[in-house]
């Protein structure tokens, strides 16, 4: 289960909450599910720019800082980079909006793990 609730503070400001798995859920006598807890506040100083920050708390692990920059280079193409505090990662994306179609594409580089990419496509009506 999982609860959020965004927040606008005003023309610039948006805070979020958000809740996973509250209450404990066992999957085994040795396995949990996590339970995390996380705020986040996004400052948008223009169309063209979103610089967001956020806290996140799982029970199990240390705070995880997480900050972002999504910077609209075109009105259909933006640009995303993003880093973390724990694990310590680096991310760099791109998104391409055309009308009811948004393509996004990432990629993220783990100390340990490497690189891993990601790719969505959304169709709304």
């Amino acid at each position: 289960a999982e609860i959020g609730l965004q927040l606008p503070i005003n023309d610039k400001f948006l805070l979020g909450v958000h809740a996973f798995t509250p209450f404990t859920i066992a999957w085994s006598e040795e396995d949990f599910v996590p339970t995390i807890f996380a705020t986040g506040l996004t400052y948008q100083p223009s169309d063209k720019l979103s610089i967001t920050a956020e806290i996140e708390k799982d029970i199990d692990f240390p705070v995880d800082f997480k900050f972002g920059i999504d910077y609209k280079i075109l009105e259909i193409l933006s640009l995303r980079i993003g880093a973390n505090t724990y694990p310590v990662q680096n991310s760099f994306g791109l998104g391409l909006n055309l009308k009811n179609l948004n393509i996004d594409a990432a990629m993220v580089y783990h100390q340990i793990l490497g690189l891993t990419t990601g790719f969505s496509a959304t169709y709304t009506m």
